[in-house]
């Protein structure tokens, strides 16, 4: 598995009193490599920022802030198996082609804001996608 492979599922946009409209998400896989890359960078950058930040009162609180916000940080990209590059398809209420701000982790439900109607248009993916 590459980290520059992109592979397309079917989704299911939403919005409740209008018929389903199919979607196309575009996504990217990412290895353990990748992932373990990220989470590192995260969480040493938290722990190496953490006696800088210590410097101003009050002290522990602010190096244990820096700690835990690499860790948490660095756990997201731990989780984040695929990225969601792109999203095709329309609005079922307003037939406006939705648009992905930019890429963010995929799960197996979300919420994307339509341009044409401003309705949130909540994204599904079938069960038996593997994510």
């Amino acid at each position: 598995m590459s980290d520059y492979d992109t592979h397309e599922l079917p989704a299911e946009g939403r919005i409740f009193g209008f018929e389903p409209s199919p979607l196309t998400l575009t996504v990217r896989p990412r290895s353990t490599a990748w992932r373990a890359t990220r989470l590192g960078a995260f969480a040493g950058a938290g722990l190496l920022a953490s006696p800088v930040v210590a410097l101003a009162p009050p002290h522990v609180a602010w190096a244990l802030a820096s700690v835990l916000t690499g860790g948490f940080l660095g756990w997201r990209k731990w989780v984040e198996r695929f990225t969601l590059l792109e999203v095709s398809g329309h609005c079922p209420k307003c037939d406006t082609l939705q648009e992905l701000g930019s890429p963010i982790r995929l799960q197996r439900r979300f919420v994307l804001g339509c341009p044409g109607c401003q309705h949130d248009v909540q994204v599904v993916l079938p069960e038996t996608a593997s994510v």
